[in-house]
């Protein structure tokens, strides 16, 4: 049993060192302090995010520049004006591009959760390039 779980540990090694960097990132959240923290964690991940605060500016920077500026779009759910839910059904409708809802983004970053993000991270990956994105 213990050299499975060492199996697991060297084959998520493996993973991590194929991890791709420089993914681009539409972030948008608007909560400020919520924002920042995402983009830092983002950061962390060697990802390249650009951060908007409302959705209606995430969707006129997709439509104007094209959906091939992203690699991929995390919204949270709860915005005013228009919600993630409604950005997440327009960008279904007019683009090919993946997006990751989040309901609720915790604010707080200590060591553990920057390490628990870069799993989420990791795990987000192995889920695009299953699902061909």
């Amino acid at each position: 049993m213990a050299s499975g779980g060492r199996h697991g540990k060297e084959r998520w090694a493996a993973e991590l060192d194929k991890f791709p960097e420089g993914m681009r990132v539409l972030a948008v959240d608007d909560n400020r302090v919520c924002l920042r923290v995402l983009e830092f964690l983002l950061r962390e991940c060697n990802y390249e995010p650009t951060v908007v605060t409302d959705a209606a500016t995430a969707l006129r920077i997709l439509r104007e520049g094209g959906e091939d500026q992203f690699d991929l779009v995390i919204t949270d759910v709860h915005m005013p004006d228009m919600d993630g839910f409604q950005l997440l059904e327009l960008i279904g409708l007019e683009m090919d591009l993946p997006v990751i809802s989040i309901i609720k983004l915790s604010c707080s970053l200590s060591s553990s959760s920057s390490s628990r993000f870069t799993s989420i991270c990791l795990l987000s990956e192995l889920t695009l390039l299953a699902h061909g994105h």
